[in-house]
């Protein structure tokens, strides 16, 4: 997919129902942080491309990756052994993290996770 389709299709509404997401538009959710999350069917998109989100050029390839991410994905990740240094990096820890866990804003953890550890871009 190119930058230009994906600007076509945020314009025509494509991606409106992805409403998780780690910025109010959809366009630097997806481009910067490279996530969108639809939480009625917990499908992430993760946007894996680019030296520079800030396209210029229309025809800039753009690779999406769909999975579903759901409430439950994102708790065994925390509670897992394996992922304590996780805590350390966002400053926070198990306890805190499992309050916060709901499906409307899970996009947040889910780049956070992404951005320590890509887990989720696997």
């Amino acid at each position: 997919m190119t930058y230009g389709e994906i600007k076509t299709a945020i314009e025509n509404g494509d991606y409106d129902n992805y409403t998780d997401r780690v910025d109010v538009s959809i366009e630097i959710s997806l481009l910067e942080y490279g996530i969108l999350r639809d939480p009625e069917t917990n499908e992430c998109l993760f946007c894996r491309m680019t030296d520079n989100w800030e396209m210029t050029n229309d025809d800039d390839e753009i690779i999406l990756k769909s999975c579903d991410v759901s409430v439950s994905d994102v708790r065994d990740y925390l509670i897992d052994e394996s992922s304590q240094g996780f805590f350390d990096y966002i400053g926070s820890n198990l306890e805190t993290e499992l309050e916060r866990l709901d499906n409307l804003n899970l996009a947040h953890i889910i780049s956070s996770i992404n951005m320590y550890d890509g887990w989720f871009n696997n």
